[in-house]
């Protein structure tokens, strides 16, 4: 799981630049000085794909929760790179459109986008459910004695306050 994260945030690292680059190479050949949902691709790819892939790897490394969720661990993967590459690839396709004067006003740019919106959203909670299920596995306590979710903080508890 560990090559696989490090890899992929590489590879969306790479995506991302080449976005980046592509954004400029494209509108400077069309002399376009517009905005466009291009010029937000390179952003997308490298914050999402790249970060949060890599902060996921070192999640991964930290708390190994792949061996706790194998299955959910490799779904959080799996949604997380199709989520990240649906959502940037309509944001190429739509911004090198609307850089050539296109008509982009079609309701399906929105859909589809919204429908990789929607994975990387299923992905979050799937990369928690991974998580917790660690936590559980290595016997860290999730709940106080109240059901609530703060027995993890020093004391046990809430936050005290200082009397002044």
């Amino acid at each position: 799981m560990l090559n696989r994260l490090l890899t992929t945030s590489f590879v969306f690292a790479a995506v991302g630049l080449a976005s980046g680059l592509f954004f400029r190479a494209w509108s400077k050949a069309f002399h376009f000085d517009g905005q466009t949902q291009l010029a937000l691709a390179h952003t997308h790819f490298l914050a999402l794909g790249f970060t949060v892939t890599f902060l996921a790897f070192l999640a991964e490394k930290a708390f190994r929760f792949s061996a706790a969720a194998p299955r959910v661990s490799s779904w959080f993967v799996w949604t997380w790179v199709l989520g990240v590459a649906v959502t940037g690839g309509m944001m190429v396709l739509k911004g090198a459109l609307e850089v050539t004067g296109a008509d982009v006003s079609s309701p399906a740019f929105a859909g589809i986008a919204g429908l990789g919106h929607v994975l990387l959203t299923a992905a979050f909670v799937l990369f928690f459910l991974a998580l917790r299920r660690s936590m559980v596995a290595s016997g860290v306590s999730t709940h106080d004695a109240g059901g609530s979710p703060s027995a993890s903080l020093p004391g046990g508890g809430a936050p005290s306050r200082s009397a002044s």
